[in-house]
């Protein structure tokens, strides 16, 4: 009988380290991607005495004051892929930077951001706006948001 009760505890635990261990190969190849890979955006403010970090803040800060919209407030996410990927805008759904070079003949560089303003009649807007860099200028290449 000691023989028996020993068999049965050595196939349980080997049972439980056999599920432990599928359960952690599941969920690092199978599993949902974690959102800590992504670094933490934080919203900007922009006023009329900000000074802009790029030319395209620059030229977001040069709009906001011709439509005398301030205060402005962006999160500037550069050129995070991992981002652009989640962009569905009027042009493209989940673009890689390979699909915004046949796009946009003669790309040099992009960046994504969200933008967040009020209007004159005091509603807020919100949209994701995808900045190109084509000819030795910036220009909005596409709008609208980040899925979730």
């Amino acid at each position: 009988m000691t023989s028996y009760l020993k068999l049965v505890v050595i196939v349980t635990i080997v049972l439980v380290i056999i599920l432990i261990g599928g359960y952690f190969i599941y969920n690092a190849f199978l599993g949902k991607p974690s959102r800590t890979s992504e670094p933490d955006y934080e919203w900007t403010v922009m006023e009329e005495y900000y000074t802009p970090k790029d030319l395209v803040e620059e030229y977001i800060m040069n709009d906001a004051e011709a439509r005398n919209i301030f205060p402005v407030s962006i999160i500037n996410y550069g050129n995070d892929q991992s981002v652009l990927r989640r962009f569905r805008g009027s042009r493209f759904a989940g673009p890689t930077e390979a699909q915004l070079k046949m796009m946009f003949k003669g790309l040099e560089d992009w960046k994504l951001l969200d933008i967040k303003y009020q209007d004159d009649k005091e509603r807020e807007i919100k949209r994701t706006v995808l900045y190109v860099y084509m000819n030795g200028d910036w220009s909005v290449g596409d709008g609208g948001q980040l899925a979730q």
